[in-house]
């Protein structure tokens, strides 16, 4: 259940797979009135073979690799409930028996390939420091790590092949090769 006041109709449907880690496409019916619009989940498994191909010199037409670091996070400060010096953190949480004596969480590996990358995550409704805790690396582990998009023009060639391999299907799995 959700409810937007005084927001456009695109920004409310972004924000609503902002928590959501899987896999999502969005599916758009416009052959009738009123619209549809829908979120689908892509299946990927483990390991899954790829459906079809894109090959530079076959049917690939361009390629563009992109690594936005704007979202990249190497340390977070998690806050919780409260205000000012009374404001929870995770210096009181207990993990595994040991109290954390900072109030901030870091990943070493990230931290040593990217450095420094700080920044704070709220959520005012948590007043219990172990949870914050937990709700902190969750946010931290899908954060440490740069978002890379490669983006690919390609022909359909399965007409003058008549092989799936060269069908080309939105939300397919498929096999990039990029020299």
């Amino acid at each position: 259940s959700y409810a937007f006041e005084n927001e456009n109709i695109l920004s409310a449907l972004l924000s609503l797979t902002g928590p959501m880690e899987e896999p999502l496409m969005w599916v758009f019916d416009m052959t009738t009135f009123p619209w549809k619009v829908g979120l689908r989940r892509i299946d990927t498994p483990a390991f899954v073979l790829p459906a079809c191909e894109c090959r530079l010199n076959r049917n690939m037409t361009k390629a563009a690799v992109n690594i936005d670091l704007n979202d990249l996070v190497t340390r977070i400060y998690p806050l919780g409930y409260g205000e000012g010096v009374d404001q929870l953190t995770v210096k009181d949480a207990v993990v595994g028996g040991q109290p954390y004596g900072r109030v901030y969480i870091e990943d070493a590996e990230a931290l040593a390939k990217y450095g420094v990358v700080q920044a704070v995550y709220t959520e005012s409704t948590v007043d219990d420091a172990t949870t914050l805790y937990h709700m902190a690396m969750r946010v931290l582990n899908m954060r440490k790590t740069p978002k890379v998009t490669v983006t690919v023009s390609a022909l359909n060639l399965s007409d003058l092949t008549g092989e799936s391999w060269d069908s080309l299907v939105l939300g397919r799995i498929c096999r990039t090769a990029i020299p």
